[in-house]
């Protein structure tokens, strides 16, 4: 692993500029953290030892928006300067638990800040998606010399099946089962591919209604391998109920802010939305208290403007 890693970290004219490792990690350092967390005696979903960001492009103006635009059709435009700015606060979070690799922006992609839809790993096997919107579809490439730099074993999933749509914002998995929403951007072709890449892993699929939402996560996240947060209301009833969740062990944490429900938790750290109400960040503090886990706030208008949240910006890896 350490070999692979100074192998990215140094390979010429390519990634060496856009890497960036926590802020005070020397090289080996990183790798000891790589090595470490192999060896951790915590649980699998516990520890992660990388993440892949990417920096937000120009032509972030002209991302795609559906339902943001629908809703708050007087306050969408989206500030490029300030979108740069909480998204570098975001990965400054990402960096506090995680050496993270931010890769370059792909101007021609307005997109591309929401990596998350182009990969869905688990431990040391990736899928590589085929977005379910067209304009997305050039991303993937990126993505899967990285991955297969940092020595995964990745498949393509268009190549397992000609058919197959998949964006990783429908896909949660929570150390138990893996989650697969069947979206407009989702498709059961492309829940196949990820249950033979992935078995024996229990998968559960979840028709999804597309006037609800653009993906399964941008209803429920989990907080970790037994909590999951739902919206309150019916929208929240309605996608626990097609999870099955209560049978398969789960405790739902019912948040009236349904921002509030997309967390990233990352080595002990919940990565939630600055701009929620109170009473769901109430919440979230008192349940994260309750696990042992720390909260931090960060701000995301700018890519909510594009339907975006905190986990479409971040792939995190267990090498």
């Amino acid at each position: 692993m350490a070999t692979t890693l100074r192998r990215l970290l140094m390979r010429p004219g390519t990634l060496r500029p856009t890497v960036s490792l926590l802020p005070h990690f020397s090289f080996s350092e990183a790798s000891s953290f790589l090595l470490l967390s192999k060896k951790s005696s915590l649980s699998r979903r516990s520890l992660y030892n990388f993440a892949v960001t990417r920096q937000i492009p120009n032509s972030f103006v002209n991302s795609i928006s559906k339902y943001y635009e629908n809703n708050n059709q007087d306050d969408a435009a989206i500030s490029i300067s300030l979108a740069k700015s909480q998204h570098e606060d975001y990965v400054k979070l990402l960096r506090l638990k995680v050496p993270t690799l931010e890769l370059p922006p792909l101007e021609h992609h307005p997109d591309c800040v929401f990596v998350e839809d182009t990969v869905v790993a688990v431990d040391n096997r990736a899928v590589i998606t085929w977005p379910g919107h067209a304009s997305r579809q050039g991303e993937v490439d990126s993505i899967r010399q990285v991955l297969e730099q940092l020595g995964m074993d990745v498949w393509e999933m268009k190549t397992q099946n000609a058919d197959a749509i998949c964006d990783g914002g429908d896909v949660m998995y929570t150390g138990r089962h893996l989650f697969v929403g069947l979206s407009e951007r989702t498709n059961a072709q492309g829940a196949s591919v990820l249950e033979e890449a992935f078995s024996p892993l229990p998968m559960v699929t979840v028709a999804l209604d597309a006037k609800d939402a653009l993906h399964l996560k941008s209803i429920v996240t989990h907080m970790d391998e037994y909590t999951i947060l739902a919206p309150q209301g019916s929208l929240g009833d309605k996608v626990l109920q097609a999870m099955d969740a209560a049978a398969l062990g789960y405790t739902t944490v019912r948040l009236p802010d349904i921002r509030a429900c997309n967390v990233v938790t990352v080595n002990g750290l919940i990565v939630a939305s600055d701009n929620i109400c109170e009473e769901s960040r109430a919440i979230l503090l008192d349940c994260a208290l309750e696990r042992n886990l720390d909260v931090e706030f960060v701000g995301n208008t700018e890519i909510a403007k594009s339907d975006g949240a905190n986990t479409c910006c971040s792939v995190l890896l267990s090498l």
